[in-house]
């Protein structure tokens, strides 16, 4: 995921997206998926399509 190549720490990552350093945890080990909500907000950070975000 670009969250590594662009070096940003998930806490960073989760507060622009708008939810916990948590929540981005359980994205990235497949415990949840995120809103669609969160979806356009990651999509929007990463500048990618949100049709890849299912499933992260």
């Amino acid at each position: 995921m670009r969250l590594e190549e662009e070096s940003v720490s998930q806490s960073i990552f989760a507060k622009q997206i708008g939810v916990s350093p948590s929540c981005v945890s359980e994205f990235f080990s497949g415990k949840t998926e995120p809103s669609l909500k969160v979806e356009r907000n990651i999509s929007r950070v990463l500048h990618i399509d949100p049709a890849v975000i299912p499933g992260i």
